[in-house]
């Protein structure tokens, strides 16, 4: 919970408005199901009671507004129910009707059929007729002319028969066809009105059900407006009573240090009472009830000093130098009485003093600590009070979920996604270029094939990469363009100058709450796992990357990636909650997707942070350059698609195992060359088995790609070996080395990769050769 300004306390109410708060308090018990918190509606002001009393006549407005609605669209619902019943028994009706019309059309074809048979029955007799007149003109004319006759009455007599029973069946069949084909032209007028009518009530009932999801879709936001300020009253009611808490403390302890003060005054108090009370026992042992009485002995022995005086002045001295010498004893007796008595007396005066003084700081202490008492008991009550409001927040949390964005991902990508293949590598990078310049027609993209073979062979190499260039170079716009045109998921997470751990990038698990603050990171890594994001592309952005240290805030990240398996995981709690999403390894740890990339684009200036080794080694770094228009590319548009990221590890590694001999050649020539041995001696340099695990996966899958193996090599030896730190950009390096180094560089394409050159490693020693003489 973060730090609040402490505000003014809150005035209290007059007492003729408790009325109107406790109405408040039903209304918003009866509107939202949960009574108010009586400490929370208590400290709210007149004009906040006024606008909570204005909010809850308008959710009662709505809600009220909202039921009648409902009730109408339940009627208008049964209604329609009615009606389409009634619609289903007309629909029944005339499938009826229709299968007794195709009975009897089936019967009028029996008959047709049996008409047919008929008619090729006289076929059949008027042949035998016509064979019979052959046998008649053969000589038996005289014989069968009589039956001849009589077969052509009955032929002639089956004919009329015949046509007047197909012509009685054609009516009957047509007239039923007709009556049929009327009976459903008034059923389809009547289902195409009923249709009609149905819908244009369904539309209404729509609009009002829009209408009706606006308006609870309003309240919903404004309930959640209402729980956002509770909760922010809440927080605000929390801080305050921390902070009271800590002052009373404080005074607590301070008025704890001024009775233990008081305690050690009284305790020295009672040490001089107790010899004030000796010297009262001297004094009565005495006979002197007062120190007013020892004065008053005091000036009588003075008295008779000067009496004695008087009367020695008198009196011849040979007669009184006895009583002198005795007086003389007595007189310095009695001063050395007088001045003990007068030093006691002081000293009882001073007791008497500040005695009286301490009587009276005392009172005022023990007032005081009868107010801090009281103080005290009202900070308990008060603290009571919270503990018990803090106890029922903690109980309401228990039934959340720890992870709720998380626990959600559950359930609405719990269903997978068909993706297609990507197959070979080569026409990969074609569709792929032409995909990212379609992906914003607004702004076309234009990435040379160059630039995709090596982010493509990037991706088999290392799930982290790093992009540099200038501003404006597109350093973002590839990122989300590539996966915008693979299908894939592209979450986009501003790195902050402030950062300085893991929680700062996925987020924290609040104790007091219960629930864990997921960022957008942590979603991302979750929605990689999930049906249906688990065989699409998903890459996590980090922009401005190297504004704080990746080093501190994606320390976790750099070492999971170096592993493998779930022993690829970070760890976001120490034990696992009751409820935690089902992906969760032992509920408390998060993996790693292989099908999942982050991608940092990093600038280089006064605000930003150089990357260190362990960083650069790990990742696939990319300098980007602007890039001109491609033409051709922005023709006929391609259709979205969503490829398999399965598909393209397998392309991977059929790629990693054609070229793998290659690679071995290139790299036995480069440890038994010169080159191997003048980074090594003179630089400090040696090739390790990261660097050569990265190269069999680089190489390979930028040459599948359609690109060069001289090409790949170099653009690897210059972002590993010849970067910044390593060979260039050091002030212990001299030219002379530099120069050796750069002509067995020379010697090494030549023998390795016929007569080819290292662009990008030359270019580099080339500046910082410049860069040597310039110095």
């Amino acid at each position: 919970m973060g730090k609040r300004s402490k505000k003014a306390p809150i005035p209290q109410r007059p007492i003729q408005q408790k009325a109107p708060k406790n109405l408040i308090t039903e209304k918003i018990s009866s509107l939202v199901g949960n009574k108010p918190d009586a400490e929370l509606m208590n400290n709210l002001s007149a004009d906040q009671l006024n606008d909570l009393s204005e909010l809850t006549v308008k959710v009662e407005s709505v809600q009220s507004e909202y039921e009648a609605k409902k009730a109408s669209v339940e009627l208008e619902a049964k209604e329609l129910a009615a009606e389409k019943a009634s619609i289903e028994a007309n629909r029944e009706r005339l499938e009826n009707a229709l299968k007794e019309a195709e009975q009897d059309a089936e019967t009028a074809t029996e008959k047709l059929a049996d008409l047919l048979r008929k008619e090729k029955e006289l076929t059949d007799k008027s042949e035998q007729i016509a064979l019979r007149e052959a046998q008649a003109d053969a000589g038996f004319v005289n014989q069968h002319c009589q039956a001849l006759e009589l077969l052509a009455a009955d032929l002639t007599s089956l004919k009329s028969e015949q046509s007047k029973s197909l012509s009685q069946n054609q009516e009957q069949l047509l007239e039923s066809l007709r009556e049929f084909d009327r009976d459903h032209q008034t059923r389809t007028a009547e289902l195409a009105a009923e249709l009609q009518r149905l819908r244009e009530a369904r539309g209404s009932l729509v609009e009002e059900q829009i209408a009706l999801e606006l308006g609870k879709s309003e309240l919903v936001e404004r309930e959640a407006k209402r729980a956002s300020w509770e909760q922010a009253r809440q927080e605000q009611f929390e801080q305050e009573y921390s902070n009271r808490i800590a002052e009373l403390e404080s005074d607590l302890y301070r008025v704890n240090g001024y009775r233990k003060r008081d305690e050690a005054l009284v305790s020295s108090l009672r040490e001089r009472l107790a010899d004030f009370s000796e010297l009262e026992r001297v004094l009565k042992n005495r006979k002197l009830d007062s120190p007013e009485q020892l004065l008053e002995l005091i000036d009588t022995l003075e008295s008779d000093i000067r009496d004695y005086r008087r009367k020695l002045n008198s009196q011849p001295v040979e007669d009184l130098e006895e009583k002198i010498d005795y007086l003389s004893d007595e007189n310095r007796r009695l001063e050395d009485q007088l001045r003990d008595s007068d030093q006691e007396l002081q000293i009882v005066k001073r007791e008497l003093q500040q005695k009286a003084l301490g009587v009276v700081e005392r009172e005022g202490l023990l007032h005081e600590n009868r107010v801090l008492k009281a103080r005290n008991d009202a900070i308990s009550v008060a603290t009571e009070q919270l503990k018990r409001e803090i106890d029922d927040l903690t109980e309401r949390q228990q039934g959340q979920e720890v992870f709720p964005a998380l626990s959600e991902m559950d359930i609405k990508l719990s269903d997978s996604v068909a993706t297609q293949p990507v197959g070979n590598l080569e026409e990969f990078v074609d569709d792929l270029q032409v995909r990212i310049a379609q992906s914003d027609l607004n702004n076309p993209l234009y990435y040379s094939k160059e630039t995709l073979r090596l982010f493509l062979a990037g991706l088999a190499m290392s799930q982290l990469h790093i992009f540099q260039g200038i501003s404006g170079t597109g350093k973002t716009s590839l990122a989300k363009a590539f996966a915008k045109a693979v299908g894939g998921h592209c979450t986009i997470v501003p790195v902050q100058a402030g950062w300085r751990d893991r929680d700062d990038l996925v987020g924290h698990y609040n104790a007091f709450e219960k629930r864990y603050y997921e960022k957008e990171c942590l979603q991302a890594l979750y929605r990689a796992q999930t049906p249906a994001f688990g065989d699409r592309f998903n890459i996590v952005l980090l922009d401005e990357m190297n504004l704080s240290r990746p080093e501190q805030y994606f320390a976790e990240f750099l070492a999971a990636l170096e592993l493998s398996g779930d022993d690829r995981n970070v760890v976001l709690m120490e034990s696992a909650p009751s409820k935690s999403p089902k992906l969760l390894l032992e509920g408390r740890k998060m993996p790693v997707a292989d099908n999942l990339w982050f991608i940092g684009t990093a600038n280089h200036d006064e605000t930003t942070f150089e990357f260190a080794d362990k960083s650069q080694d790990r990742s696939f770094v990319l300098e980007l350059g602007r890039n001109g228009v491609i033409d051709g590319l922005t023709g006929t548009l391609k259709s979205p698609v969503v490829y398999s990221a399965n598909s393209i590890n397998d392309a991977f590694c059929s790629a990693e195992g054609e070229y793998e001999s290659e690679v071995s050649r290139v790299m036995k020539g480069l440890y038994d060359h010169d080159l191997t041995r003048i980074l090594e001696k003179r630089f400090g340099i040696s090739w390790g088995n990261r660097l050569e695990r990265q190269a069999r996966k680089f190489v390979p899958v930028y040459v599948a790609a359609g690109g060069q193996a001289h090409e790949a090599w170099d653009h690897l030896l210059s972002v590993r070996i010849f970067r910044d730190g390593k060979v260039t950009g050091r002030f212990d390096t001299r030219p002379d080395d530099l120069a050796d180094l750069q002509s067995a560089l020379g010697n090494a394409w030549e023998t390795l990769f016929n007569g080819e050159m290292a662009t990008r490693c030359e270019e580099r020693l080339e500046k910082e050769l410049e860069r040597k003489e310039m110095a």
